[in-house]
């Protein structure tokens, strides 16, 4: 007689890789979620810093020389190509470009509604930017992260508005990186799993397996036998 497929060996196989791969499964979901925000954040992170590094030395160039003409002088040494990969541009409060990056060439990064509210957010505005411009800077499906920053005026120098862009590239690859890993991570995990299960259950089920092979011996031959405890 052939024995069924689904023994209770495999069925307590089953069960047991069930439960270890819901759990792992969630587990993993919950570790990549954390660590893709803190990617995104520590991308953000640095950008800020970046805008606050520029905004320090524009008012470093400003006191050195008071004026328009000084800050500008200051900014024209430090934008093109401090930071290679971002793109920079200075606004003033009324939207009229004042200095912007060398690497954009003939293109302006875009002065949108989210931009504008810089000033009364009182703090960096982060957007990403899609479309021509970056396809035009980057390359074909290209990304821009573009950060805001609202100067408040000073003694010896007006307001303005600080733009600051990036590729996204390097984060969208970081994220890519942790998926595969967690991708790989899990079917290994449950594979292992699978093989724990099968052996564990095989161990469990040794005893009944044991009493049933001495059941079915127990013939009229042999009434005299007796199943051990």
């Amino acid at each position: 007689m052939a024995r069924p497929f689904f023994t209770l060996r495999l069925k307590l196989t089953l069960l047991y890789l069930s439960v270890f791969g819901v759990l792992l499964g969630g587990l993993s979901a919950v570790l990549m979620t954390m660590r893709e925000q803190f990617i995104v954040g520590d991308f953000d992170q640095r950008l800020v810093d970046r805008a606050t590094s520029m905004v320090d030395a524009i008012t470093v160039a400003e006191e050195k020389a008071p004026g328009e003409l000084g800050a500008m002088a200051g900014i024209k040494g430090l934008i093109p190509f401090r930071f290679p990969g971002y793109y920079f541009q200075l606004v003033a409060a009324d939207g009229k470009i004042i200095e912007r990056s060398e690497n954009l060439g003939e293109l302006y990064l875009p002065w949108t509604k989210a931009a504008q509210e810089a000033q009364n957010a009182g703090e960096a505005k982060l957007e990403t930017i899609r479309g021509e411009l970056a396809e035009c800077l980057i390359g074909q499906g290209a990304e821009l992260r573009l950060l805001t920053l609202y100067h408040a005026p000073t003694a010896n120098r007006q307001p303005f508005f600080l733009q600051i862009a990036v590729s996204l590239a390097s984060m969208r690859q970081s994220i890519a990186q942790l998926r595969g890993l967690f991708l790989g991570v899990i079917p290994s995990g449950l594979l292992v799993a699978g093989l724990a299960s099968w052996f564990l259950a095989r161990r469990a089920l040794a005893p009944i397996g044991r009493i049933a092979r001495e059941a079915r011996e127990l013939t009229a031959a042999h009434l005299d036998r007796r199943l051990a405890l």
